[in-house]
């Protein structure tokens, strides 16, 4: 049952990875 818990941590590795790479307009406010 890790495996939601293992992609979600991937997934937000992989966001903070593409966020680091280049700057990204954030407009969810």
């Amino acid at each position: 049952r890790s495996g939601k818990f293992s992609s979600d941590r991937s997934i937000r590795d992989y966001c903070e990875r593409i966020w680091k790479a280049k700057p990204v307009k954030v407009e969810l406010e």
